[in-house]
């Protein structure tokens, strides 16, 4: 699961955070506890206000010449398959799908492609597209907006289920939608960012900071094709800790709901879980069936994945982790539970009072003991109340603060008479922000080792040593080999600043999208008098900005969208864009804000300091 479908899933839990779990009254902030009045859980940055008129000549395309653009893009089928060999070792396949729509650019962007062009093109690795638009102030780190021209690809047997076809990019104006693959993930993001470049240009806009414009075209595979070439690239020519900031596929925009009275919410996500497959291989010997042993190598691998099932990771609540901003937000809303929201602050004030008493000099006044006491007190209730939260959570809410493993794929046997010699598992882990990858393996070598003795297996976990066992020789039936599957080891990513001065990149990036949706064109009944509320969010899942780590510690995951609901009676028969399934559509607002969002950013960050 990649980049946007995971973001759309990522919009699904704040939809979760926002649904009232109780009979609301309609003050929004009735839940607080009077104590807490002026706390505010939620804190918002105003919205940006330019220090530099646009350009007068500034045009933004119509929704339908965005449409259009989009509709030509999802006609050219970029879709990539995990099993495809390096571009070096295949530059035939890679380029019959992507020449294609590299050309389709050129010709739907002529004014940025154009010879003697203010924007350079340079293609990474035959069909990694890197933009670079020099700023006026070469002292300035470069702002780097990025997207992906790849999709997954349909599934042969669901094509006759499609509403239109999906490569048709067929374009319902009626309705504003687009459809076909990719264009909501990621078509939709190029065609924004490329249409807004070239209105920028074309109004004789120059910028003050460079700009940088970075698609690959595997994400939706493995990135090591695109992202990291790219990365190496910008890496290479820029430096480490080159870039002021980076933009790429993330959370996006949610309608207000005037029954409950939540506000609209924008949730760019500032942190990624970590990832990791680990592959539980069986070996035993062979034999034929109708001498069978107790367990074959399939019965022994069932068992070891009963207990990593029996053996769920337990949510964490760290309030460092973006899930926490996600909870904190929700309760500001009014729709935590009472319950909930008196739990929250009862962690809030213990918080308070122990980090007031960390600050509390100590010059020899007072009693010692007493405030060590006092802190012990409080360090309890604090353990108490994060326990109480976690409860009070469901367990769609609970997976952003925990670890989560999926038994995904499993393979064994070959033949119905023979013994399988193999059999194999791969467990697939989403990692939450403060656990290490490693500790993923030694917790797997500790619950699978007891089963592996049961067993009579040796286990090699990892080829370490202080995790693994060897039986006598004579009485060990087989091995349990336990390994990263895919090269797939990622650790949580780092956290982006939210405060202090460096959070000035996250202070823009909030000011910009509550002044480009806050003046939307969305329909009055979505808006609200406080505007769209800007939530700092975990992306569950990864996208390419996994690979561009040493460019920056400022990392936003963002899709533009729109708060305009989808109509009704489309015939759409998938939820969230139909991401990575049947109907995948895009609706022509989302183009429209897109337009507006990334123009406003590029100019944006040209007039302040980041």
């Amino acid at each position: 699961m990649r980049g946007l479908l995971v973001a759309f899933i990522l919009i699904a839990s704040l939809l979760h955070f926002w649904q009232p779990r109780e009979p609301q009254p309609t003050h929004r902030s009735s839940h607080r506890r009077p104590s807490h009045g002026s706390r505010k859980l939620c804190p918002q940055h105003p919205p940006f206000q330019h220090r530099v008129a646009a350009p007068g000549n500034l045009k933004q395309p119509s929704r339908q010449e965005l449409a259009h653009r989009l509709s030509g893009a999802v006609q050219v089928d970029t879709s990539v398959s995990d099993e495809w060999p390096h571009v070096k070792d295949d530059p035939e396949r890679w380029a019959r799908v992507f020449s294609p729509f590299r050309a389709y650019l050129e010709r739907t962007f002529p004014t940025i492609h154009a010879p003697g062009s203010k924007v350079s093109r340079t293609l990474v690795n035959e069909h990694g597209l890197l933009f670079e638009w020099p700023g006026a102030d070469p002292s300035l780190k470069p702002l780097l907006l990025m997207a992906h021209q790849d999709a997954v690809p349909v599934e042969p047997t669901t094509i006759d289920q499609w509403t239109h076809p999906p490569f048709s990019g067929y374009y319902d104006e009626q309705n504003g939608l687009i459809w076909g693959r990719g264009a909501a993930d990621t078509k939709s993001t190029i065609i924004s960012i490329l249409s807004s470049v070239q209105s920028l240009l074309e109004s004789d806009f120059t910028p003050n900071r460079t700009l940088v414009v970075s698609f690959g075209f595997d994400e939706e595979a493995a990135g090591t094709e695109g992202a990291l070439a790219l990365s190496t690239f910008l890496e290479h020519k820029y430096g480490p800790n080159s870039m002021a900031m980076i933009v790429d596929e993330g959370g996006s925009v949610t309608p207000a709901d005037t029954k409950t009275g939540s506000p609209a919410v924008a949730g760019p996500a500032v942190r990624e879980k970590g990832y990791l497959d680990v592959s539980i291989k069986v070996k035993t010997p062979g034999g034929h069936s109708s001498v069978p042993t107790p367990h074959t190598s399939i019965g022994m691998l069932s068992a070891v994945i009963v207990a990593m099932e029996k053996q769920p990771h337990k949510p964490v609540l760290r309030t460092d982790s973006p899930a926490w901003n996600q909870l904190l937000c929700a309760a500001d809303a009014g729709n935590t539970s009472p319950k909930l929201t008196r739990a929250i602050h009862v962690i809030l004030d213990a918080q308070d009072e122990l980090d007031a008493l960390s600050a509390t000099p100590r010059n020899g006044g007072g009693c010692p003991q007493k405030a060590m006491h006092r802190v012990t007190a409080l360090q309890t209730r604090l353990k108490n109340a994060k326990k109480r939260v976690l409860k009070l959570m469901d367990p769609i809410e609970r997976v952003a603060f925990q670890t989560t493993q999926a038994v995904d794929l499993i393979k064994g046997g070959v033949k119905i008479n023979a013994l399988p010699e193999e059999a194999t598992a791969v467990v697939n882990s989403r990692i939450e922000p403060g656990t290490p990858v490693q500790e993923i393996r030694e917790r797997t070598a500790r619950i699978v080792a007891p089963v592996a003795r049961q067993m009579g297996l040796n286990l090699d976990a990892w080829g370490q040593e202080r995790l693994s066992f060897r039986l006598d020789p004579t009485k060990a039936k087989g091995t349990i080999v336990l390994s990263d599957a895919f090269g797939s080891g990622l650790e949580p990513s780092p956290a982006t600043p939210l405060n202090g001065e460096e959070a000035k990149p996250w202070r823009l990036l909030s000011g910009v999208i509550r002044a480009t949706w806050d003046a939307s064109d969305a329909d009055a009944s979505q808006s609200t008098s406080d505007g769209i509320t800007v939530v700092p969010t975990l992306m569950v899942g990864n996208t390419d900005t996994s690979r561009y780590w040493r460019l920056t510690r400022h990392i936003f995951r963002f899709s533009a969208g729109t708060l305009k609901l989808e109509p009704e009676g489309t015939g759409a028969k998938t939820p969230f864009g139909g991401i990575h399934t049947v109907d995948e559509r895009e609706q022509d607002d989302a183009l429209a804000q897109g337009w507006r969002f990334y123009s406003a950013l590029i100019r944006a960050a040209s007039e302040v300091e980041l």
